[in-house]
């Protein structure tokens, strides 16, 4: 028996829940499971697996929770043994994949999940959490075998934005269920390139990564790196895979390698950055970017989501409170924190011993990376406003606040309201990973709120659950903020006023 429900933006399909309903005795074979992993799974048969899973149990939800740029359906699932979301001693977690449509497996594995989930071996994991699962992001791309979505845009940068209808369907998701924990699946290409010229390849089958922005609490960052990813890391190499944690970067020694970026436009990070305990998994993609070793592909990806679950359904509390003491702190508006709007990645001095395979030898090997950044810091500051105001006649920046979800009000001038402008005097440049960018040189200014009528601003205040995000978005020197992209390149000119308002308490 079905019913059509669901919150705005989601059409949800789901079977009635029926008391005393039990798990599938066994696991339902996936579309690329069942021809023996020589294809993969399209986006209809996915589809049909999904509809599939829910139609056969009571703990599955099938819903449509959007449609990519060339009219494709993006597929969530829902798994609990109550009502999802209903629980609050289960944490709530999110997994994701392909938001790159030429890495497969981290689809094929969540599909494996979908389906082994609903066996008795791992019944346990949903008598702890509630699971979300969104195995393909980006169909379009998936279609073509291609990174990129229908608009040639990579949707792993566009989480700041949210200009693209995938991602966009992925933070409605994220908002109306403030997951506690998410993982976000991914697949390196070692092959061929200059690692190949320098004799070695990155070899691991499994890389895992953690939050790196220093604007999330260090001990949250803590917490991921040194708890649970080396508990994931130990799950995934006992069952039999090659695994590290995740470094970009290299080739060793003409350059660097390090930790993940600090930029809050991909999916580990823009959740991260809002009190989510929030991992990136990069399983080790084929040498044809499709169905090469594709099963032992799956497998190994789906060992390290199992680790990511095993290890939060034995720490439900744990998380939870995690998750919850970092986002009441950002609600509250962060006092006495500081704001970090520049940073670097440097060397605390360690040397990484990097496992590699040797084109020469033909085995595994080890490379010393002493040219390794191993930490982030923070080299420019503010202290976190008490909100911003947006000039009610810019479409671009309220519709990125109506994207964002962000509370926002009619700007109404008040005595006790320091506001500040700041005006572009010259350009500088800063280095972001490699990269340059330009750093506006400004000069501040006190307006007289006396003189700001009704109803040209509109006020969104700092204190909310995306407030981080909203400041690193927003602030005039941000080196992750709006204005490094093209399309809000007019909000900085030298000679001209930042058009949005900064406003504190006096």
């Amino acid at each position: 028996m079905f019913r059509i429900f669901g919150f705005p933006g989601l059409l949800c399909i789901s079977a009635l829940v029926l008391p005393g309903l039990v798990l599938h005795a066994q696991e339902h074979p996936t579309p690329s499971q069942a021809r023996n992993f020589a294809e993969v799974t399209s986006t209809g048969d996915l589809v049909s697996f999904l509809i599939q899973l829910d139609e056969a149990s009571g703990y599955v939800t099938a819903e449509r929770i959007g449609t990519s740029v060339q009219g494709r359906s993006i597929y969530g699932l829902k798994l609990s043994n109550g009502v999802f979301g209903e629980e609050a001693r289960k944490p709530r977690v999110l997994i994701f994949a392909q938001q790159h449509g030429n890495e497969q497996s981290g689809k094929e594995a969540i599909l494996l999940l979908a389906s082994r989930i609903l066996s008795p071996e791992y019944a346990q994991l949903l008598h702890q959490i509630d699971l979300y699962l969104i195995p393909q992001l980006n169909p379009d791309g998936a279609m073509l075998n291609l990174r990129r979505n229908g608009n040639e845009a990579d949707l792993n940068r566009d989480h700041l934005l949210l200009d693209q209808p995938e991602t966009q369907a992925l933070h409605a998701v994220f908002d109306a269920w403030m997951f506690h924990a998410a993982l976000d699946v991914h697949e390196y290409y070692p092959y061929g390139g200059d690692w190949e010229k320098g004799g070695f390849r990155k070899n691991s089958e499994v890389t895992v990564g953690t939050l790196t922005n220093p604007n999330i609490s260090g001990n949250v960052r803590a917490f991921s790196s040194q708890v649970v990813v080396p508990f994931m890391l130990d799950f995934i190499r006992k069952k039999g895979y090659s695994c590290m944690e995740y470094l970009p970067g290299g080739p060793p020694p003409a350059y660097p390698m390090r930790y993940s970026t600090f930029d809050i436009n991909d999916g580990r990070q823009s959740l991260g950055i809002i009190g989510t305990l929030s991992l990136i998994q990069e399983g080790m993609n084929g040498e044809d970017r499709l169905t090469h070793n594709l099963e032992r592909r799956a497998e190994g990806q789906f060992t390290g989501m199992l680790a990511f679950l095993e290890f939060i359904a034995a720490h439900p509390k744990k998380i939870i409170r995690i998750a919850d003491k970092e986002r009441d702190r950002i609600r509250k508006g962060g006092r006495g924190d500081s704001l970090a709007l520049h940073y670097e990645h440097y060397s605390d001095g360690r040397t990484l011993a990097l496992p590699v395979w040797s084109y020469r030898s033909g085995t595994d090997s080890l490379v010393n990376v002493s040219n390794f950044l191993s930490r982030v810091r923070p080299t420019l500051g503010v202290k976190p406003p008490l909100g911003y105001l947006i000039p009610a006649s810019d479409s671009l920046l309220l519709n990125w606040c109506e994207r964002q979800a962000l509370q926002r009000f009619p700007y109404r001038p008040a005595a006790r309201h320091k506001i500040k402008q700041s005006f572009v005097h010259s350009f500088q440049t800063i280095l972001f990973e490699g990269d340059t960018i330009p750093d506006p040189v400004i000069r501040e200014s006190i307006v007289d709120p006396s003189l700001i009528r009704e109803g040209d601003y509109w006020f969104i205040p700092y204190a909310q659950w995306k407030g981080r995000r909203l400041a690193l978005a927003l602030e005039p020197r941000s080196m992750l903020g709006l204005r490094t992209y093209r399309q809000f390149a007019y909000l900085l000119g030298i000679g001209s006023a930042y058009p949005i308002l900064r406003v504190d308490n006096r």
